[in-house]
């Protein structure tokens, strides 16, 4: 947005403010209250950091076969080792990435068994 562009809004929007302080001082109201859509984004930013970064207990199951590794997620550059078995505090923002990638993880193991399945159908109808 340009400066030109940037003025342009700025004079719509206090004569927008003066138009709706006019409305409400015939209605029989003092004053209008504004709210800045750009400090409102920033708050709601703001406020979206602090939830994804709120740590929340997690523990990854461990059965000593399949199970026993720790977990490694890199998000954004960052690595977080996870240790099956234990309970640990996470920021929300790398639980979600963990569910994520289990839901990842299902989705691709059915998408397997189907094209196993088909290839199977496949095979046998060539034998015959």
């Amino acid at each position: 947005m340009t400066k030109e562009e940037k003025e342009a809004a700025a004079l719509e929007a206090a004569k927008l403010k003066a138009e709706a302080a006019a409305e409400l001082k015939e209605a029989g109201t003092q004053s209008v209250e504004t709210v800045d859509p750009i400090e409102e984004a920033k708050e709601a930013a703001r406020l979206h950091e602090v939830y994804m970064n709120e740590r929340l207990p997690f523990k990854a199951i461990w059965d000593g076969e399949k199970y026993k590794d720790d977990i490694v997620m890199t998000i954004n550059g960052k690595n977080w080792v996870i240790q099956r078995g234990v309970e640990v505090l996470i920021p929300r923002f790398v639980l979600f990435a963990i569910y994520d990638s289990e839901d990842q993880k299902i989705i691709a193991r059915r998408t397997s068994s189907g094209f196993e399945e088909s290839y199977k159908k496949t095979m046998a109808a060539n034998m015959m």
